[in-house]
């Protein structure tokens, strides 16, 4: 599934594994579409945006 088809569905635990990806293009992604329907209150949600943002 598509990292788009992850986000429209509000899969975050799915967005926070590409997170985790060896391409960089991926994790950027990744990020600006957890960044968009992620929880800003869910702790995994932040750590994961904060170790990509690092």
């Amino acid at each position: 599934m598509s990292l788009y088809q992850h986000a429209r569905d509000g899969n975050v635990e799915r967005l926070r594994d590409a997170i985790g990806s060896d391409s960089a293009a991926v994790r950027r992604r990744a990020a600006e579409f957890l960044g968009e329907v992620g929880d800003a209150n869910e702790q995994a949600t932040v750590d994961a945006l904060l170790r990509t943002a690092t």
